[in-house]
């Protein structure tokens, strides 16, 4: 009797350790061919993420750079109209962004609901404009 009930508590702890490497092996795999998608300059980034305190941080910091083609900030201070960005957990990148970038979707969100036409959108460009310039 205490054989046939110690095979069915190892049949559950094999089949629940197998179950987790099945799920972590998908994860990675998945990772990896996120990664894959990425132009080669972040496909760098994130490979040197491996090596950072948080991996998962690192890889959203550079999924978001992605998103908005930003590079990597240098030593020295980001140029005019751009500003300082990074994600707030251990390991994200930093990179520079344009100034405008939260103002611009605010008011092109706001144009797209008031009026919803081109002339709105030439008045938020325009304003793009005087913000960098």
């Amino acid at each position: 009797m205490k054989k046939k009930i110690f095979k069915i508590v190892l049949i559950i702890v094999v089949s629940i350790i197998i179950l987790i490497a099945g799920f972590m092996g998908y994860l990675f795999l998945r990772q990896n061919y996120e990664i894959s998608k990425l132009p080669d300059y972040y496909q760098n980034l994130a490979k040197e993420c491996k090596k950072k305190e948080s991996v998962t941080c690192c890889l959203s910091s550079v999924a978001a750079m992605a998103k908005g083609s930003y590079k990597i900030k240098t030593e020295n201070d980001c140029l005019t109209g751009y500003r300082v960005s990074q994600l707030r957990c251990i390991g994200s990148y930093v990179w520079c962004e344009p100034i405008w970038s939260d103002y611009y979707l605010e008011l092109t969100e706001k144009c797209r609901e008031k009026h919803g036409g081109p002339c709105c959108m030439e008045s938020v460009n325009f304003m793009e404009k005087m913000v960098i310039n």
